[in-house]
C-alpha cells in the first residue's frame, strides 16, 4: 500500500456529543489520501459507538480509518504518542475530538508544505467559547524561529498541537518525548518540534474550530483538581526548560516560561492564602521585579502586575477582548 500524504490522529475521551461532528468534519475533506487513526483512551461513554455509526457513512474512507484501543486510561499525552507511533503518512496532523476542521484544512496545509518543503506548516483557528474569535497562530508571517519562541514562550504565538502539520520524520527521527502530565502538553511537544524544524510554512486562515468543551481531558473544577492543574503546568514546564538548556536555547526564553505559569497560578488561584502557600515552592525567584524586565514580552508583565494586585476584571478584559488583544499585539510585535 502506497503511503498515505496525511495521518491525522484523533484522541478519544468523553466526547460523544461531539464526535460526529468531528469525524464528518474529517472524512469530508477534499483531500483524499487520508489516513484516520482514533486512539480510544478508555472512554466511558458512548463516543466510538457513535463514531462506529459515522464510518458506515463513509465507505470510501472506511479502509483508511484505524480504531485503537488502550487497555488502560493514559491521558491525552499518551494517547496521540500511540497515534503517532501507529501513523504511515509522509505528514502528520493532530484533531482533537470534541473540536472540527473546514474541509479543505488538510488540502491547503499539505500544498503548502509541498510547495515550501517545509518541516511544519501553521494555519489560524476559531476559538469558539463564551468569545468567539479567530486566533492568528502567529502576530505576521515571520518564520524564523527566534520569532516564533519569543511568541510561543508568551502564549501570543500557537502552541497547540492542532495547528502543528509536521512531517512525519520529525517525530520519528528527533526522539520527541511526550510528557505525562496533561495540562501544558502540547508545549512540551510543540517547543521540540520547533527546535528540529529547519523551515516553516504559514497558511493565514482560520481552518480549525477549538471547541470549550467542559468534560474535555483537560478540564478542572475543585480547588484540589486547580491545584494539580497548576502542578501539572510546573511538571511540564521543567521539561521544556531542561529541554532549552541542553540546546542552549536563550535564558530570556526560560524566564518568559516561569512567569508566564506563574500568570497561570494567578489566574487560576483566588485564595490568598492558597497562592501564598504554592507560590513558596513555584517559581519564587519570580516576582515583582520581573515587571521592569523588558526581555519579557509586555503582554505576560502587564498580566502578571494585573494578577498580583488582584485585578481580574481587567485582566479577564485584556485577554477576551479582540480589540484590546490587538493593541498589545502591536506593541510587542
Amino acid at each position: 500500500m502506497a503511503q498515505p500524504k496525511v495521518s491525522v490522529i484523533v484522541p478519544i475521551y468523553g466526547v460523544e456529543q461531539y464526535i460526529e461532528r468531528c469525524a464528518r468534519s474529517l472524512f469530508e475533506q477534499t483531500l483524499d489520501d487520508i489516513e484516520y487513526i482514533f486512539v480510544d483512551d478508555c472512554t466511558k461513554d458512548n463516543s466510538v459507538s457513535v463514531l462506529g455509526k459515522v464510518i458506515e457513512k463513509y465507505p470510501s474512507r472506511k479502509n483508511k480509518i484505524k480504531i485503537i484501543r488502550h487497555d488502560i486510561n493514559k491521558g491525552l499525552p499518551q494517547a496521540r504518542k500511540t497515534g503517532i507511533e501507529a501513523a504511515c503518512g509522509k505528514y502528520v496532523a493532530h484533531c482533537d475530538s470534541d473540536d472540527f476542521v473546514e474541509k479543505d484544512m488538510y488540502e491547503q496545509l499539505y500544498q503548502k508544505a509541498e510547495e515550501l518543503n517545509a518541516d511544519i506548516v501553521f494555519c489560524d483557528l476559531y476559538y469558539d467559547g463564551r468569545y468567539k474569535n479567530i486566533i492568528k497562530a502567529f502576530p505576521s508571517d515571520k518564520t524564523d524561529k527566534a520569532y516564533m519562541n519569543y511568541h510561543c514562550c508568551s502564549y501570543t504565538g500557537t502552541v497547540t498541537m492542532v495547528q502543528y502539520f509536521c512531517k512525519r520524520s520529525m517525530y520519528t527521527e528527533n526522539h520527541i518525548q511526550y510528557p505525562q502530565a496533561m495540562i501544558m502538553e502540547d508545549q512540551v511537544v510543540t517547543s521540540q518540534l520547533r527546535y528540529f524544524a529547519k523551515k516553516f510554512g504559514y497558511v493565514q486562515k482560520p481552518l480549525y474550530h477549538y471547541i470549550i468543551n467542559n468534560n474535555s481531558m483537560t478540564n478542572f473544577k475543585s480547588l484540589d483538581d486547580t491545584l494539580n492543574k497548576i502542578w501539572q503546568i510546573k511538571e511540564n514546564t521543567d521539561i521544556i526548560i531542561d529541554f532549552f538548556r541542553v540546546h542552549n536555547i536563550g535564558d530570556n526564553y526560560i524566564t518568559t516560561l516561569k512567569t508566564r505559569s506563574v500568570v497561570d497560578l494567578l489566574t487560576s488561584i483566588k485564595d490568598r492564602a492558597v497562592i501564598k502557600t504554592t507560590r513558596a515552592s513555584f517559581y519564587p525567584e519570580i516576582n515583582n521585579k520581573i515587571i521592569f524586565n523588558k526581555e519579557i514580552p509586555m503582554v505576560i508583565r502587564t498580566r502578571y502586575f494585573l494578577l498580583s494586585h488582584r485585578l481580574y476584571r481587567i485582566d479577564h478584559a485584556i485577554r477576551h477582548n479582540a480589540t484590546l488583544i490587538k493593541i498589545i499585539l502591536f506593541f510587542i510585535h
